[in-house]
């Protein structure tokens, strides 16, 4: 829900002073010169000072029908990972602006944060008539290069084929020789240089990537250790 807030401002008192703050007639605990709210309805003060309370000042808080929301998605595209607002067109005459690690800021609807730091992005849309919403995305990966090689050896580094940015459909393996010995759907990055037999031996093999519109085609080099 939305929140605000309800202040005293002081105009013709100083010192201390005493705040009652009633909503629909309830008294309220809260006793600051300021009111955090989350729910419309008629709000009103006694501000006492000296030991005279004043006249009740009176609001009326209604709900913003101006507010609005944010949707964000995030994925590679075309080779770039892209952060973007997904219902943008439904924002007509709105402006955007990101920020993120490392400093980084940029406008528009979409950002393209290919091999930048993961972490917290944040969004700040404001909308054709003045009202502004911030919302996060949480990147942990920008990366959406196809690897050229893979060393599966346990090091934690390119031990596997790792497509997991890609949003991959589907993923099939050829040896030099065209005989497939790796196929799986909705892959992500379970490749590690093994076929149904087990583990392939080093050398160049040949990939079909398939993406939701586009298939892409390319050689990967499995490199084994030497004992």
């Amino acid at each position: 829900g939305q929140s605000s807030q309800l202040s005293v401002v002081p105009s013709n008192f100083t010192g201390i002073a005493q705040y009652e703050w009633y909503q629909d007639g309830v008294l309220l605990t809260a006793n600051g010169s300021a009111l955090p709210i989350s729910a419309t309805g008629n709000y009103e003060v006694v501000v006492t000072t000296d030991g005279c309370p004043s006249a009740p000042r009176q609001v009326t808080v209604t709900e913003n029908t101006n507010a609005f929301e944010v949707l964000l998605d995030s994925g590679c595209r075309e080779g770039a990972f892209i952060i973007w607002v997904t219902n943008a067109s439904g924002l007509p005459g709105a402006t955007y602006t990101w920020s993120g690690p490392d400093g980084y800021s940029s406008t528009g609807a979409e950002a393209d944060i290919t091999g930048l730091s993961g972490g917290i992005y944040n969004v700040t849309v404001q909308s054709a008539d003045g009202c502004t919403v911030t919302q996060p995305i949480t990147i942990e990966d920008t990366n959406c290069m196809i690897p050229k090689g893979i060393s599966p050896n346990g090091d934690g580094l390119n031990d596997n084929f790792d497509l997991s940015n890609l949003d991959v459909k589907e993923i099939q393996i050829f040896n030099r020789y065209g005989l497939q010995v790796y196929e799986k759907k909705n892959y992500k990055d379970e490749w590690y240089g093994q076929s149904s037999k087990g583990d392939l031996p080093a050398a160049t093999y040949y990939y079909v990537i398939t993406f939701a519109s586009r298939k892409v085609t390319g050689w990967v080099y499995l490199q084994r250790e030497i004992n």
